[in-house]
């Protein structure tokens, strides 16, 4: 029988007033989270001029000799042990684990105007592992790991 966070945590919600606190241990966000997979994916090109090692036109696909091509790419710049993998993410709740570091703050913006996100901290993914009838949602691979 699956437990849910509202039948552990009484209250389980309270409405924050405005401005929000600081960030807290246990507290739950939700933010784009890499959603695992068992089978690695990667960006390969359908098009590769192999005189200018130039990649075009990429699918994603599952290869034999990741991470260890023959030749580099140019266009986009990829060396023969880099690749591009193909990753999910959605937003899904996690957990606060530490707040993030004030000293990350003070860090200086870098040179040609990147933003750089600096709310950067440790949380613990919420998943379920059944679905509403009681289902894996699960491969028996992925469980079996």
């Amino acid at each position: 029988m699956p437990t849910f966070l509202d039948e552990l945590f009484t209250p389980f919600c309270v409405k924050l007033s405005a401005p929000a606190p600081p960030m807290a241990f246990g507290q739950i966000f939700r933010v784009p989270a890499y959603y695992p997979h068992s089978r690695l994916q990667i960006w390969r090109p359908k098009v590769f001029d192999p005189k200018l090692n130039i990649a075009r036109d990429f699918n994603l696909e599952v290869p034999k000799d990741a991470f260890a091509r023959r030749l580099p790419y140019t266009a986009p710049p990829l060396a023969t042990n880099e690749e591009f993998l193909g990753i999910k993410a959605k937003k899904r709740p996690v957990i606060l684990i530490q707040p993030p570091d004030p000293k990350l703050s003070i860090v200086p913006p870098i040179r040609g105007g990147a933003k750089l996100v600096r709310n950067i901290a440790p949380v613990g993914l919420l998943y379920s592992a059944v679905d509403a009838a009681q289902m894996s949602k699960f491969d028996t691979v992925t469980g079996d790991n």
